[in-house]
């Protein structure tokens, strides 16, 4: 990472963490017994979060289909990790997560018509997976990835990322790494990786947050 830093990036990010602090209070407020049970209260928070112009747009009645999936991913995620962060993982654990995780953005993919929300994409589903475990998952989106310097980043036209969940696990590796390293939490690190300049294939569309 460099040292110069794009202000106006970090001012965004900083702005962000107040809408973060809502759902993240949201999911504290729930029953234990429940707290993975989505609604669309959370998808609300997190596109307050994310920002940009994408809106849900599911009916009720295919919210109460399709995320259900979601919820038991993260039912899976929470049982097999029970609060650990990211950095106490063995290469094993690390490993196993990397797939949930994936899997997990992959629901989201325009592709996946079964569990696809329309306006909730695998950026929006990295940050919920953030927001429930925010010591283990960091959020996937191209200003990280640009400050990772992650080869073989394909962007179209308006500089977002093609096929952003391939990288996650690659991002899942070298934030592990850097928290290993520099002894900081996830958001320490997302905050850095935020605020590095975007590179010229990025640029395009270098209003938005991912």
């Amino acid at each position: 990472m460099s040292r110069k830093k794009d202000r106006g990036a970090e001012t965004r990010w900083k702005r962000a963490r107040i809408a973060y602090g809502y759902l993240r209070d949201h999911i504290a407020q729930k029953p234990e017994a429940s707290r993975f049970a989505l609604s669309l209260v959370d998808l609300v928070l997190v596109s307050n979060f994310k920002g940009g112009s994408a809106t849900i747009a599911e009916t009720s009645h295919s919210l109460e289909r399709k995320l259900p999936h979601y919820s038991k991913q993260l039912e899976l995620i929470h049982a097999k990790f029970k609060g650990r962060g990211l950095f106490e993982l063995d290469n094993s654990e690390a490993n196993r997560l990397s797939v949930l995780a994936k899997e997990f953005c992959e629901m989201a993919n325009g592709n996946n018509a079964e569990t696809k929300i329309n306006g909730f994409g695998p950026s929006y589903a990295s940050a919920l997976l953030n927001a429930y475990f925010p010591g283990l998952l960091p959020i996937l989106d191209r200003r990280v990835l640009n400050a990772l310097q992650v080869e073989d980043v394909k962007v179209n036209a308006q500089g977002q990322v093609i096929d952003l969940v391939s990288h996650y696990p690659t991002l899942i590796r070298e934030v592990r790494r850097l928290a290993t390293e520099r002894k900081c939490s996830l958001e320490e690190i997302d905050r850095a990786l935020f605020a590095e300049p975007l590179g010229e294939k990025f640029k395009r569309d270098a209003g938005k947050k991912s």
